[in-house]
């Protein structure tokens, strides 16, 4: 999204944001979400392809559809995980703003001084909005690789 020549919005009402302020998405931040879990999942297939007998595919036949789905599983998971992450650091997300510049940061430090916390949940920092979007995105690939099996 940094990349975008156009500005980023807030992913909770559409205004236009800064580029890099937590919770700014773009057309194009999203699409390489989107194209980045795409890609996971064409490498699963073609490992599941090229190693068969790893026990990665276990209990697969390959000639089956469940290993053309596995780029689309990465796909939704991966745009689900790009999502959870901007409404996460939009919404709950730690941030500061620099006393001497005025800038909304992640860090508690800016231009050399201590920063004023103006929202987000104690402890709640960028590493830990990190860890739940994978884990949401992990957790979707999971539940919709369930949900295909049992069909």
């Amino acid at each position: 999204g940094s990349l975008s020549s156009r500005h980023p919005v807030s992913i909770l009402n559409g205004r236009t944001v800064y580029p890099g302020m937590s919770g700014g998405v773009t057309g194009l931040g999203l699409s390489a979400a989107l194209c980045g879990g795409l890609f996971i999942g064409c490498m699963a297939w073609l490992f599941m392809y090229l190693c068969p007998l790893t026990g990665f595919g276990h209990g697969l036949a390959f000639e089956s559809y469940i290993p053309y789905l596995l780029p689309v599983i990465g796909g939704a998971s991966g745009f689900f995980g790009a999502v959870v992450d901007s409404c996460l650091g939009a919404t709950v997300q730690l941030m500061y703003r620099c006393r001497i510049c005025g800038k909304e940061t992640e860090k508690n430090r800016h231009c050399s001084v201590d920063a004023e916390r103006i929202r987000g949940l104690q402890h709640f920092n960028n590493d830990a909005v990190n860890a739940f979007s994978s884990a949401a995105g992990g957790l979707l690939a999971v539940m919709l690789y369930r949900v295909i099996m049992s069909l």
